[in-house]
């Protein structure tokens, strides 16, 4: 019965889902008599540091058969060469003693379709957990290169339910952080000085207008109805500055994800953006014609590997996919806002078009807008010609009163970095 109703399909389905031309099909008229000689070598030997048993690859010439029971010394890492069955029962709640007990499953090529790991639910979704912020954290890896900890902000996902990235001896520096988008708007303004980023966050965008299908109009290069999983997997391909903490693309993709096991941000509006002035370059290396933006770079030196501009996104643009209604309510908002304010900190005319925050409030909690912009990396005055690929995110709802955001534990330079950013914003 296990051989029909569980090593099959098991084996079937890893075939389908791995490249290992290794892994073959074994009927049931080959494997039965091999059991019990299988068996009759077995070992039980108990791993630890009072036992004696020792696990002796080299003196075992046809190989060891072993049941291997132990604790710490098992869990801190000790390799189990061709190992194919864990009963895993012991929890810690820390994130690096997890990562110690994990590493020594492994399996050889060939043999991953019978391999099995037997382990509460709860650790399960603690490993889980640790794999996407072990995940996070490479990328944060690469892009802090050759700077040290006081120069890169870092952070590390944080758990809900209890679990701790280490001790608390080793997290006396970090400071719990909470991010909420809510009603904000995130605008790239810093970009990197470099063709060969310019060309990833090119393909990443190309990778997600392609995956949508035709735009809504011949019109207007824009998509509705786009699923979160979409854009979560634009953010994860493009890459953010390091020196903009704010405008994080793995942060960002992180929240949108978390937001969207909650039931908001799951419908998206994707906007390609066209310059509308007269003699602009026209591109079609997103896959459609648009007609490149200018922005000012604001970086005068050169040699610097990153440039910088004032605003990305216009006013204007944070109207797509809102109706007429609800944009007149945005300007009702806008001009009551103004109208309340001192009058030595307002414009001195009533504004006549709406305000960012207003517009992020009249959209639906479920509905986040992200607009592509292709700059034109010539008036830059860049070294190459290819466009360069600017994205803002607007996230509905009220920053003065947001949902629950997402928790990391982050560094002091990170802290700061955002604060700074926010300043300038």
């Amino acid at each position: 019965s296990l051989w029909n109703d569980e090593f099959l399909p098991t084996t079937a389905a890893v075939r389908k889902a791995v490249a290992d031309s290794q892994i073959t099909e074994a009927s049931w008229n080959d494997i039965r008599p091999l059991l019990v000689p299988a068996a009759l070598k077995i070992l039980i030997k108990q791993i630890n540091g009072k036992s004696d048993d020792l696990l002796d690859y080299q003196n075992s010439r046809n190989g060891a058969s072993v049941i291997a029971v132990g604790g710490d010394k098992l869990s801190r890492g000790l390799t189990l060469e061709g190992l194919s069955v864990s009963y895993f029962l012991r929890p810690s709640r820390m994130y690096d003693t997890l990562m110690q007990m994990g590493r020594w499953f492994g399996y050889r090529a060939g043999y991953l379709d019978v391999c099995r790991l037997f382990t509460p639910p709860d650790l399960i979704d603690w490993y889980k957990h640790i794999a996407f912020a072990a995940e996070e954290l490479r990328h944060e890896f690469e892009l802090m290169g050759d700077r040290t900890p006081k120069e890169y902000g870092l952070k590390v996902r944080s758990h809900p339910n209890g679990l701790w990235i280490t001790s608390l001896v080793k997290m006396r520096d970090s400071r719990t952080l909470k991010i909420s988008y809510d009603g904000q708007i995130c605008e790239t303004t810093v970009f990197q000085r470099d063709e060969k980023t310019a060309l990833q966050n090119i393909d990443a965008t190309k990778h997600l207008l392609s995956s949508l299908g035709s735009p809504d109009s011949s019109s207007s290069l824009t998509w509705s109805k786009v699923k979160a999983s979409e854009i979560i997997a634009f953010l994860r391909e493009y890459i953010t500055h390091p020196h903009a903490p704010k405008v994080n693309s793995a942060l960002l993709a992180h929240y949108i994800a978390r937001k969207a096991q909650d039931k908001f941000l799951t419908n998206w509006i994707v906007v390609l953006v066209s310059s509308g002035l007269k003699g602009a370059t026209k591109s079609d290396a997103l896959g459609y014609p648009a007609n490149l933006i200018f922005r000012d770079n604001k970086t005068s030196d050169t040699n610097l590997l990153k440039y910088t501009i004032q605003r990305l996104l216009s006013p204007s643009d944070e109207e797509y996919g809102l109706n007429d209604e609800a944009i007149a309510n945005a300007l009702r908002e806008t001009k009551t806002a103004w109208a309340i304010r001192p009058a030595d900190k307002r414009a001195a005319t009533e504004p006549k078009t709406p305000s960012g925050p207003a517009l992020r409030n009249q959209r639906s909690l479920q509905q986040g807008l992200l607009l592509l912009y292709p700059l034109d990396s010539r008036l830059a005055e860049l070294s190459y010609d290819i466009p360069t690929i600017g994205i803002g995110i607007s996230f509905p709802g009220d920053k003065l009163n947001p949902t629950d955001g997402v928790e990391y534990e982050a560094n002091m330079v990170y802290i700061g970095n955002q604060l700074d950013e926010e300043e300038e914003n």
